[in-house]
């Protein structure tokens, strides 16, 4: 592809915008002067932004003549501009820098970031919104599909990744030799797992001595995520976590509590070196469509939402937004 086709971007622009929007209801300001949308593609972001900050002066920023170009039709009383967010600075001051779902696609972030932060006025705000969907199925079968094949080798030169081999192997049975490796790392799977006690007595297997898992997952709720509600409570709340989880999507096998984690971990002799949790915030209609939940099932995960006790709402946050759509809240064990 030599250019972005707007008009295939625009057939999901509900589902494209949505972020934007989500994004523009956190910004800490009022009355902004001078806007920059970055990665403004052909100004779905743009227009929201005109609708929220009427009296500012408003710039949208792209890569993509086509994208520009589309934009410009789409609301010819605003400026449009070419730049690679790459090496890009604002030629005055911003009071904000407004960017979704673009700079995933520039390298060195931090690098970018820390440019961008510096070219704001006194007070002014850079808004950043990246995707996080490595873990959705789509991503997952394109991941096992470029390592599995007879093209591995390939993909892998082709990024530059020289030091990396692939195997197919199930999490419970790896096919390395004991003491293989210095860090093992795994990243939202562990719940799709059928025997996760199996799974760490392996990752303990193939470490060396004082090697380090790195592990991520999402967790059900317990004292650590939800405080203040009873055993009972949190039992259930627990049941109806993983129920919520498994009709969305089948393969869901079970989310562990961090405390039933922290046991299983120190009990193959792991040390527990650093433990935190993250919350990650989910709208509901592109979690059930990224999965094609039939309608029948999201009926059911909504009536289970809202018929939720307390300790599970406690946990889930369920809120409704703007555009008649809710989110909820995810509990990450890093």
């Amino acid at each position: 592809m030599n250019d972005w086709q707007p008009a295939q971007y625009l057939a999901f622009a509900d589902e494209r915008t949505r972020p934007a929007r989500d994004l523009l209801a956190r910004l800490p300001l009022e009355q902004p002067r001078r806007i920059y949308d970055l990665g403004c593609g052909p100004g779905n972001s743009t227009e929201l932004l005109v609708e929220a900050f009427s009296g500012a002066e408003i710039i949208g920023i792209d890569t993509s003549p086509a994208m520009l170009a589309a934009a410009r039709k789409a609301q010819p009383y605003l400026a449009f501009e070419e730049g690679d967010l790459a090496t890009w600075s604002p030629p005055k001051p911003a009071d904000l820098l407004f960017s979704n779902a673009a700079l995933q696609w520039v390298p060195r972030h931090l690098d970018v970031m820390e440019r961008l932060l510096q070219s704001l006025a006194p007070g002014g705000v850079l808004a950043v919104q990246m995707p996080n969907n490595l873990d959705e199925p789509s991503h997952r079968l394109m991941a096992e599909a470029a390592a599995a094949g007879p093209w591995a080798a390939k993909l892998a030169a082709a990024k530059k990744l020289t030091n990396v081999d692939t195997a197919h192997a199930d999490a419970e049975a790896l096919p390395f030799p004991d003491a293989s490796f210095d860090l093992v790392t795994c990243r939202i799977a562990p719940h799709h797992f059928a025997n996760m006690p199996r799974f760490v007595a392996e990752v303990v297997r193939v470490l060396k001595a004082g090697g380090t898992f790195a592990l991520v997952d999402n967790i059900a709720p317990s004292e650590d995520t939800t405080p203040g509600y009873s055993a009972d409570a949190l039992a259930a709340a627990d049941v109806a976590y993983n129920l919520f989880e498994k009709i969305r999507d089948p393969s869901h096998g079970r989310a562990l509590t961090a405390g039933a984690w922290r046991g299983l971990l120190e009990g193959t002799g792991l040390v527990l070196a650093h433990q935190e949790i993250m919350d990650k915030t989910m709208p509901f209609a592109p979690w059930v469509k990224q999965q094609s939940v039939p309608a029948a099932k999201i009926a059911e995960l909504e009536a289970l939402a809202k018929g939720a006790t307390s300790c599970l709402a406690a946990f889930l946050k369920p809120s409704p937004t703007p555009d008649g759509d809710w989110t909820f809240t995810l509990r990450e064990l890093v």
